[in-house]
């Protein structure tokens, strides 16, 4: 028995219940639904029989791959176990020192993962999401130095700096991956513009000779 009167629940009870709410959602539709998706973009290729099937599928279901190498199309299925893994380590204890401990291993984990596989198509995406983890990491020591110190002048001091300096470095690099962006689109609709004769096309072209023209 829980020593309550008939009218008071166990806290244990109380918060059972939503907490197994939480893990079901967040395995329905953070693992799960992504995981489906997968599987029919994957079955839907293979059991493609033209061209335009392939096109199809990939239409329908190419979103969830975009931007990752042919044999890590399956690797944004990584990363939402990633981001529920993280979710699970903050809810499922009160102590701050365990929720940072467990974070800091499942981002540590997930960095060497990403340096081993540099699972992104383009170089510069895989810098990009390399840059990501690691101010992370570094935002998340920050802020449980802060919080275990909270008397420390100089460490809320320094770990302020690390957590603005993470934020900044986060903010430059994401400035950087959006004109590396704009030119592989640039390159990509120039090629598409040179061998069409839509009225697109023609804009584009027309685009690309006063953008030459200025320079």
């Amino acid at each position: 028995m829980c020593g309550h009167s008939a009218g008071t629940l166990c806290p244990l009870i109380q918060h059972s219940a939503p907490l197994k709410s939480i893990t079901a959602l967040a395995g329905v539709f953070g693992l799960g639904f992504p995981f489906l998706l997968l599987f029919l973009y994957r079955s839907g290729l293979k059991n493609s029989k033209t061209d335009e099937d392939m096109k199809n599928t990939r239409l329908k279901y190419g979103f969830i791959a975009k931007g990752y190498s042919k044999e890590y199309f399956w690797w944004e299925l990584l990363v939402l176990i990633r981001r529920v893994a993280c979710i699970f380590a903050v809810v499922t204890t009160n102590d701050p020192s365990t929720q940072t401990t467990f974070v800091l291993f499942i981002i540590f984990f997930y960095t060497v993962l990403h340096l081993k596989n540099a699972p992104y198509a383009y170089g510069f995406l895989n810098m990009y999401e390399f840059v990501n983890l690691l101010c992370l990491q570094f935002s998340v020591f920050a802020q449980s130095v802060a919080y275990a110190s909270p008397d420390n002048t100089m460490l809320n001091l320094l770990a302020a700096t690390v957590f603005l300096a993470c934020q900044i470095v986060f903010l430059l690099t994401t400035i950087s991956i959006y004109f590396c962006l704009a030119g592989v689109i640039r390159g990509k609709m120039s090629a598409w513009a040179a061998t069409s004769n839509s009225l697109p096309a023609f804009f584009m072209k027309l685009l690309a000779g006063v953008g030459m023209s200025a320079l």
